[in-house]
């Protein structure tokens, strides 16, 4: 890949670049993360169901989701840059395709059969991460990609929208080598607009301990890295004869009782 800008190089040295991967293929593709929006929802579904003579529903829990709005602006400086944004972007639109095994069927001709879903992998910074990989905090993830520390899910479609303004490489130039200029007829963008709905599914438990009142594993680090603290230890147990504070309560004994009387004086 060449990036012309120190900066953008910088940026991406520092992990924070944008990553998809592709689950059935293992193909993934790295954007320079011009983010011009990004969102990322919590919805909790309940069902509801009224009753006679209760003014209020029955609410009956039934999961939370969680999706991410994305879009990003992909510029190049040069024809080069331009061809390979355009070549990452056919590959990203590819990966909303699933993966096929050849199969004859009863007449003998050769059909495909879907061998596994089009799943994808998104990483983002702390942002957009599987939080079973950030080593309890540990900020080696950043450097990882998302075939390693991408947070697992599907998109539920992809846009593309060339910025008219920036204009277009076009038209060939025969002077210059291929790798410098277009095909007669082709056009590529100076800048490639995208956007995407990504459908998560996490593959770490959520939620919480009902025993220890603790987050289950890995959720501390959920969703972005944030170290959310545990809560104080257990309440100490009540001991045999004694109270939750561990200090004795008075029996049935009078040589106790009046003890415990005369303590309190």
């Amino acid at each position: 890949m060449s990036y012309n800008d120190a900066g953008e190089q910088a940026l991406l040295n520092k992990g924070l670049g944008l990553y998809f991967y592709h689950v059935p293929t293992g193909r993934e593709v790295l954007f320079k993360a011009f983010l011009t929006a990004y969102e990322d929802s919590f919805q909790s579904k309940w069902s509801s169901e009224r009753v006679y003579g209760r003014n209020d529903p029955i609410h009956t829990f039934q999961g939370t989701e969680r999706s991410i709005s994305l879009s990003w602006d992909v510029p190049a400086a040069s024809y080069k840059e331009g061809k390979e944004n355009f070549i990452n972007a056919s590959t990203l639109y590819a990966m909303l395709y699933p993966a096929y095994k050849p199969r004859m069927d009863v007449e003998g001709e050769k059909i495909g059969i879907i061998s596994g879903a089009p799943l994808v992998k998104i990483k983002f910074g702390n942002l957009i991460i599987d939080a079973s990989a950030t080593g309890g905090g540990n900020a080696g993830y950043a450097h990882q990609t998302a075939k390693n520390a991408g947070l697992l899910g599907y998109l539920d479609g992809l846009k593309f929208s060339p910025d008219l303004d920036s204009g277009f490489f076009d038209g060939g130039e025969p002077n210059k080598p291929q790798n410098q200029s277009t095909a007669p007829g082709e056009l590529i963008p100076q800048t490639i607009k995208l956007s995407c709905n990504f459908h998560v599914l996490h593959s770490h438990p959520l939620g919480w301990q009902a025993e220890d009142k603790s987050l289950r594993k890995e959720g501390t680090q959920f969703p972005y890295n944030a170290n959310i603290p545990e809560p104080p230890g257990p309440k100490k147990p009540a001991t045999k004869g004694g109270s939750t504070d561990g200090t004795k309560k008075p029996s049935g004994d009078p040589n106790d009782q009046a003890a415990a009387a005369k303590a309190l004086e």
